[in-house]
């Protein structure tokens, strides 16, 4: 019993709950019916030109990322962002076929997969710099 706060404190676990909670998060986010027109949810009411396909290139290159920091063996990572990138298609074709108001797009699949993409390279760029620094991992 003495062992369990170093167990919850350790960083595998923070990184895997973080993970959770972050593809919860996604999945709540991706199926909640469609934001009313002017509302802070609805993105074409800030005038930036594709902020919606920019804030999925981001939430997916982080979805990947924190992918990455949950993995005890980074071998698996390649077919841990093709899980993502399928999810974020699975994830609008729900969106088209089921959430009133909302529209899935082959867009904001291929800015999910483009996300992934980066968030995937940023990872390898980490991770071939902690082993030029002497880094062993598996």
């Amino acid at each position: 019993m003495n062992n369990l706060p170093n167990l919850l404190l350790s960083k595998h676990v923070l990184f895997r709950v973080l993970f959770v909670f972050y593809v919860i998060f996604i999945t709540i986010l991706s199926l909640l019916a469609g934001a009313e027109e002017n509302s802070a949810l609805d993105l074409d009411s800030y005038g930036v030109m594709f902020l919606d396909k920019i804030l999925h290139l981001l939430a997916y290159a982080i979805f990947a990322i924190q992918g990455c920091l949950q993995l005890k063996d980074l071998k698996h990572l390649r077919g841990l962002c093709i899980a993502i990138a399928l999810y974020g298609i699975l994830l609008e074709f729900i969106q088209h076929a089921f959430i009133p108001d909302r529209m899935g797009s082959i867009d904001d699949a291929v800015a999910n997969i483009a996300g992934v993409i980066i968030g995937y390279r940023f990872c390898q760029y980490l991770l071939e710099r902690a082993i030029k620094m002497g880094y062993q991992c598996k």
